[in-house]
């Protein structure tokens, strides 16, 4: 069941967020390939945090599933 989240005047805030809570790490793990594969040629590493580009934005996932 869906639910409503708190609004602020420059935007939404994400349930267990805090409208001040946008850091984000100088690294994350990400999902990489060096070569054309299946499944089993994907590895996770550590990466630099991408920064994003003008018109682009970065979000921050806190659970995935």
């Amino acid at each position: 069941m869906a639910t409503a989240h708190d609004t602020t005047p420059s935007g939404i805030t994400a349930a267990g967020s805090t409208p001040g809570d946008t850091a984000f790490p100088e690294t994350m793990r990400a999902a990489v390939r060096y070569r054309y594969g299946g499944p089993d040629v994907v590895t996770t590493e550590s990466v630099p945090t991408p920064a994003p580009g003008p018109g682009e934005v970065l979000i921050k996932v806190r659970a995935a599933g």
